[in-house]
């Protein structure tokens, strides 16, 4: 049960990471997505 319960640790910690980096890419592009589509409308 332990080394069950230190391979779930493990893999939870992995997934948790790689869930937070993704996340941030997301919001790193939404950023720029919004800037492209305000900098379109001041254009305008």
């Amino acid at each position: 049960a332990n080394g069950n319960g230190c391979l779930l640790a493990m893999f939870v910690s992995v997934v948790d990471s790689q869930w937070s980096f993704s996340t941030s890419k997301i919001q790193n592009f939404d950023r720029k997505f919004a800037a492209k589509i305000l900098n379109g409308f001041r254009h305008m």
